[in-house]
């Protein structure tokens, strides 16, 4: 749908783009079975109006924020590609194997002592309400906290330190390698010494490996490679939701290089 007869000495059409994006289109979006903008709702969109010189200068930063996020996105990109080289560099692809490294099972792993434990957070009535959210505290991670191989504090919801210690499982320390595995599955991250400790929702499953054996940021981007993707993804079909359990996890396989 075209904006016919805009009237450009009052309005920018680059602020006014920035101000419909802005509102995500809620005020012009009708029907509920079938969504759509008409020429009515967009009539009646409602958006701040100052000076024209204002609305350029606003546009012109909304415009430099977007050419940013762009630019980070394609920084991460570039950089996932360059550590998803160096790990088939390093360890090589784990299809194919060619370094003939062992392959373990999660629960062979935990059995010969290469990893120590692996839990996620509490399920039912044991888990904490919104009420019980607050701004600051202890970060309480679900699947969505997690993204780019790092830990988003700034989206996460905490809990007081008392209601936190008051739970019985789910308690991330630093080096515990974190898992998404409900919902938005094949997210990891490392915990690092941000926090003395961290909560896990029932959507997070930490690692707690032995050093010995299994480095941190070997198994994160291990978790993170397409190989070990599409394994997570066949996991997840086997269940009515995207979803796969602590014991299902322990079926998953681990390629294991040498720790040296």
């Amino acid at each position: 749908m075209a904006l016919d007869n805009l009237d450009v000495e009052r309005v920018d059409i680059r602020y006014l783009y920035n101000m419909l994006k802005a509102d995500g289109l809620k005020q012009t979006v009708t029907g509920t079975s079938q969504p759509q903008i008409t020429q009515q709702s967009l009539k009646a969109f409602k958006f701040p109006l100052p000076p024209l010189e204002e609305q350029r200068r606003i546009a012109a930063i909304l415009d430099a924020a977007d050419a940013i996020r762009a630019k980070r996105r394609r920084s991460i990109k570039l950089l996932d590609d360059f550590l998803r080289a160096t790990f088939l560099d390093m360890f090589g692809d784990p299809v194919s194997n060619p370094k003939g490294w062992a392959i373990k099972t999660v629960g062979d792993c935990i059995q010969e002592n290469l990893i120590y434990s692996l839990q996620d957070g509490n399920h039912g009535e044991a888990h904490p309400k919104s009420a019980e959210f607050t701004k600051s505290g202890i970060p309480f991670i679900a699947a969505s906290d997690i993204s780019s191989g790092k830990i988003n504090y700034d989206t996460c919801n905490y809990l007081t330190a008392e209601r936190a210690s008051a739970l019985r499982i789910g308690f991330g320390k630093e080096n515990d390698v974190l898992l998404s595995h409900k919902g938005s599955i094949g997210f990891s991250a490392i915990v690092g010494n941000e926090y003395d400790f961290l909560m896990l929702t029932p959507q997070v499953t930490y690692y707690r490996l032995n050093p010995n054996f299994l480095m941190p940021t070997y198994l994160k981007h291990y978790f993170m490679m397409p190989y070990f993707q599409t394994i997570l993804k066949q996991f997840s079909k086997q269940s009515t939701r995207a979803y796969i359990g602590i014991t299902r996890q322990k079926v998953l396989p681990i390629v294991i290089p040498d720790v040296k």
